[in-house]
């Protein structure tokens, strides 16, 4: 087997609709599979169809750790089994089909003809929904070391040969009618009997004895003979052209900033900030601990070495990007944006 074909599916009725299609299309039985999850208990089994000697197959389960090594060996690259396993433990279903370099293409039409769910579209609305969870702040205990990996993208441009049609030439014979005029002699004996009454004369005479005369026709007929000829050669030569192609593309890269934070300046601003809190947002009805994330965001805006010097109109647009990544469980930004900014000046100044 060349390559594998591998389709993500909403629900395992969908699988196996495409498992019936691929071996209706004269793929082998053996080399199709379906995998299967359940997202109550994390575990993944591989779906087999009531066929002699699989009943006990169809119950086999194995734990999510190999279920990537699983998706490696049917040719699978890492990552994408990592997310695979992830939509297989969502209640989704995953079809795998291996087959020849030949016919790889047309399985990969029968597994689109329903409908397939993009893996990197879903793993973006599961992450999505994990951001507040991935943005919370951790405290470390004392020796304890962490790393946070950067991480940079690679572009690499290759080429493969893919096909883009050709020429069919065939050759087959026509029959065209042909009329041509030919003359034709013909010979025809004709016997005339002509009365006569004269005396017979000695030259006459050795006639009188029996005779025969014996006068043939002939004719002439039509004769048709053929002979092929070529008139005409059809050329056929594939020619070979290289031509440059510009890859337009666009790499990722993690970058960490680091922040000092000063435990003995931040009790000092805090009071400060209690007090901007009792004059401008006591009558919210909010208590000032839901408002010291937003002092304290300021204040941690103002610590930045590589934002001194810019004013608020500057770094407003990134501040409130920033925010609204990490911090919008705290509350919209046009809510608390004026502690922000007062954290932020009053660590300036």
């Amino acid at each position: 087997m060349g390559k594998t074909a591998v389709g993500l599916y909403e629900t395992s009725a969908e699988a196996r609709q495409v498992l019936n299609d691929l071996v209706k299309d004269g793929f082998p039985r053996n080399d199709i599979h379906i995998m299967v999850g359940d997202h109550t208990n994390r575990q993944l089994r591989e779906w087999f169809d009531d066929q002699p000697g699989t009943a006990a197959q169809s119950q086999s389960q194995w734990s999510s750790s190999n279920a990537t090594s699983r998706l490696i060996s049917l040719g699978v690259p890492r990552d994408d089994a990592e997310n695979y396993e992830e939509a297989l433990h969502r209640g989704h279903a995953l079809v795998s089909a291996s087959t020849t370099d030949q016919r790889i293409s047309e399985a990969v039409d029968i597994m689109s003809r329903h409908h397939i769910l993009d893996i990197h579209e879903r793993m973006r609305g599961w992450n999505g929904g994990k951001a507040q969870e991935n943005s919370q702040t951790r405290t470390m205990q004392t020796g304890e070391e962490t790393t946070l990996p950067v991480v940079e993208e690679e572009l690499r441009v290759g080429k493969r040969e893919v096909d883009r049609g050709g020429v069919r030439i065939r050759a087959h014979v026509t029959e065209t009618p042909v009329d041509e005029t030919v003359s034709l002699r013909e010979e025809h004996v004709q016997v005339e009997r002509r009365p006569v009454d004269r005396p017979i004369s000695e030259g006459d005479v050795d006639k009188l004895r029996d005779q025969t005369l014996e006068v043939r026709e002939s004719g002439e007929e039509a004769v048709v003979d053929k002979q092929a000829r070529i008139v005409e050669e059809v050329v056929v030569r594939k020619d070979v052209d290289t031509h440059q192609e510009q890859i337009h593309d666009t790499v990722r890269r993690t970058d960490v900033d680091v922040e000092q934070i000063s435990g003995k300046d931040w009790q000092r601003f805090n009071n400060d900030f209690q007090t901007h809190y009792n004059t401008h947002f006591a009558n919210t009805g909010r208590a000032y601990n839901n408002y010291e994330p937003a002092y304290r965001y300021g204040y941690t805006l103002g610590s930045r070495a590589d934002w001194r010097g810019r004013s608020w109109e500057q770094i407003e647009p990134d501040a409130r990007r920033q925010w609204e990544s990490e911090y919008r469980d705290q509350g919209a930004w046009e809510d608390f944006k004026d502690a922000v900014r007062h954290g932020w000046q009053r660590v300036t100044s």
